[in-house]
């Protein structure tokens, strides 16, 4: 999978055939693959998707969300809960273990392409906050442990404010 890849994580085939319709329908541009959560880690051992979309109808599923934020390549990379009617004890649940976002299933394309696309957006702004703090933590501008200007460059940080 590319960079605009969508991984869509499912076992249950018709809802996933669905997700990837309507993804395909929305972002036609975006390489979009379905797999079973067996396969997910393995296919997540050899790609890495710009989004993980994980449908989910019970509290079991919750699991893969689990295994996958374990996978430290993986752990910026979005994933958004799908379920079938609103839960919110299993949505916390979810929350809890690393999802970015969540849609229901039954959502209009509108909202489902507007979640994909700020949960996108989300994660590219954070990718490059991690990038800038590591530039300026590298350069000696920012102390590396506590991520506050180091002495030598707080005059000029708040100079700028």
């Amino acid at each position: 999978m590319k960079n605009g890849s969508i991984l869509i994580i499912s076992n249950d085939e018709q809802v996933g055939r669905t997700i990837t319709e309507k993804v395909k329908l929305l972002r036609g541009s975006d390489s979009i693959k379905q797999v079973t959560y067996i396969e997910a880690i393995s296919v997540l051992n050899s790609t890495q998707p710009s989004l993980i979309m994980v449908y989910s109808s019970s509290f079991d599923s919750v699991g893969i969300i689990k295994e996958i934020r374990t996978l430290k390549y993986l752990d910026k990379v979005p994933i958004i809960f799908i379920m079938d009617k609103f839960d919110e004890e299993l949505l916390l649940y979810a929350f809890d273990n690393g999802i970015d976002d969540f849609i229901l299933k039954t959502e209009p394309d509108s909202v489902i392409l507007t979640r994909i696309l700020l949960t996108i957006q989300k994660s590219i702004l954070y990718k490059q906050i991690d990038m800038t703090s590591e530039i300026m933590s590298a350069a000696g501008i920012v102390d590396k442990e506590s991520g506050i200007y180091t002495k030598e460059y707080t005059p000029l940080a708040f100079k700028h404010f």
